[in-house]
């Protein structure tokens, strides 16, 4: 096969250290459990207003491997992207509009081809008992668009 099989996806570690009430640092790393050693690690930080929402900024290294269920959902070989290596600039912003209502813009651009990777925008209605999210995405210039509806039941796990 041109791509052997992957059935555990990658073990990810995910740290947050905030300093004061409005910063915050993070980090994800995620390690393959088939012998690729690290897959991605995204490095950020985040300002944030309680009153107004918060804004993000963050670095973003993937190796080949990572977007592995993204390369296998093609139909043709020649759409498929074998170990290209992304390095991301993601900036994310949170507006809160009211008590209930918030709107979010988040976009990754690629450093090494200079284009989009992937731009989303997401308006969120929270309630004490549900939150319900609408999103829209752009990915890859434009080339692959989807609209999401996300309803969370909170309180459940």
């Amino acid at each position: 096969p041109i791509l052997p099989r992957r059935p555990i996806l990658d073990l990810a570690l995910d740290t947050t250290l905030s300093p004061l009430d409005w910063l915050s640092l993070w980090n994800q790393t995620y390690f393959s459990m088939h012998g690729e050693g690290i897959t991605r690690n995204d490095v950020g930080v985040t300002f944030t207003k309680r009153r107004w929402g918060s804004w993000s900024v963050g670095y973003s290294r993937r190796n080949g491997y990572y977007d592995y269920q993204d390369i296998v959902k093609y139909d043709n070989i020649e759409d498929m992207l074998f170990d290209k290596p992304l390095e991301l600039v993601t900036n994310a912003l949170e507006l809160k509009l009211n008590q209930r209502w918030s709107l979010g813009f988040s976009s990754q651009d690629d450093l090494l081809t200079k284009e989009n990777y992937e731009r989303n925008v997401r308006l969120t209605y929270s309630d004490p008992c549900f939150r319900v999210s609408g999103y829209y995405s752009s990915e890859r210039d434009g080339k692959e668009q989807s609209i999401r509806l996300r309803l969370e039941l909170l309180g459940l796990s």
